[in-house]
């Protein structure tokens, strides 16, 4: 799937969900960057790059020059913080 399709995907869902439920949507995600943001640079950019601009693993590994095994393991990390 095409990240086209995806916010298309997304754009529907939202249409559907009461104004309660967008809000709570919206306050959760801001704890979430708000918590990404405070990890170390190393596992906050590979997750950041996965999470929201939806890049595989690897491009992430090709933009940071490391590995794929290495991108798997940091975000894996920041997940675990």
């Amino acid at each position: 799937m095409d990240l086209l399709n995806k916010k298309e995907i997304y754009k529907t869902d939202q249409n559907n969900l009461s104004p309660e439920t967008i809000i709570e949507k919206g306050e959760r995600e801001k704890i979430v960057l708000s918590i990404i943001n405070s990890l170390p640079m190393k596992y906050r950019v590979p997750l950041y790059l996965q999470r929201y601009e939806s890049m595989s693993l690897e491009e992430i590994a090709l933009i940071l020059n490391i590995t794929i095994n290495a991108v798997e393991s940091r975000i894996y990390r920041a997940k675990k913080n």
